[in-house]
């Protein structure tokens, strides 16, 4: 009965408008409001606190000029923040996850589920950026490392990059065989070499612009194709390797669909902080309007939670 109940809602999610999707979460996230806030409240202070905590042990055990210890606090400070985002988000996922089902969870199991699979969690949002980073930013990587000793080579040359200017306009009629003081190089040579550097720079210019836009467009891309891979983990219970490749099953050829929500998405959020902050900066009492703005954004990770499993779902069940 279960399964005959979830694959009915699964087939009418795949047949929800991006507006019917919103609306169902925004409906869910507040009927679970007592649910949804308390979990990501709760991490939040786990996060807080160890970073209180590293700044007061910082504090009290740095020395003068102890370049380590502040850089050790910098390492655990970033690795907490890490492990509580994933608990977090992992919480939040099994919250929706039995909340579509209209199954009961608790506050604390949704959390001792995060913390009991933080490892699978981490390796899958590990996996799933290291799936995007190598395609999309590591090439634009390379090429800065190899445009940085080019450069280094034309410096050392005594030439700024691709700069033949200098060197030409010291040559003149029978200057040929004048030779730089340093290196005792012909300067007709010396202007030779410029001018290769200088196109080889143009080139190296030319494909870093190439480069940069490739690097956005995969980032776009991959990005979309794996995004469910953390849903597949808390939905299917699968391993870091299997739920990336979950999420590219569901999200082939489905892209523009895909993509084109998530801009209505953030065009939506857009469309609802902007009154909102208006209305926080009129508030006289900066405390009061910096809590508000924290829950305002927690209730819209809340929701974008609900939205993205259910998408998920309806995904799944369009295959």
């Amino acid at each position: 009965m279960t399964n005959e109940n979830s694959s009915v809602t699964n087939t009418s999610v795949a047949q929800m408008s991006f507006g019917g999707l919103l609306g169902e979460s925004f409906k869910m996230f507040f009927a679970k409001i007592g649910l949804f806030l308390p979990i990501a409240i709760v991490v939040g202070l786990l996060t807080y606190g160890l970073m209180f905590l590293s700044v007061f042990i910082t504090a009290a055990l740095q020395p003068e000029g102890s370049f380590w210890i502040l850089n050790a606090m910098m390492i655990v400070i970033g690795g907490g923040l890490f492990v509580f985002s994933t608990v977090q988000t992992l919480a939040l996922i099994k919250a929706s996850s039995e909340t579509i089902k209209s199954k009961n969870v608790g506050v604390f199991e949704a959390i001792g589920y995060g913390f009991k699979n933080l490892w699978k969690g981490m390796i899958t949002m590990i996996r799933s950026f290291w799936y995007v980073f190598w395609i999309s930013v590591l090439p634009v990587m390379i090429l800065m490392i190899l445009f940085v000793a080019f450069a280094g080579m034309s410096g050392a040359m005594g030439y700024e990059l691709g700069d033949s200017a200098i060197a030409q306009s010291l040559l003149g009629p029978g200057d040929n065989a004048i030779t730089d003081i340093s290196g005792g190089a012909n300067l007709e040579e010396l202007a030779g070499f410029s001018s290769f550097l200088r196109g080889a720079s143009f080139l190296m210019s030319g494909l870093g612009i190439v480069l940069v836009i490739w690097m956005v467009v995969m980032m776009i891309y991959r990005g979309t194709r794996s995004m469910f891979s953390m849903y597949a983990v808390v939905e299917e219970g699968l391993s870091w390797t299997a739920a990336l490749k979950k999420s590219l099953e569901v999200t082939k050829g489905k892209f523009w669909r895909i993509f084109g929500y998530m801009i209505l998405w953030v065009l939506v959020m857009l469309a609802l902080m902007i009154p909102i902050g208006i209305v926080l900066a009129i508030i006289p009492i900066e405390e009061i309007s910096e809590v508000i703005n924290m829950l305002v954004s927690l209730a819209f990770s809340g929701v974008m939670t609900i939205f993205m499993n259910k998408f998920y779902l309806g995904l799944k069940a369009g295959k």
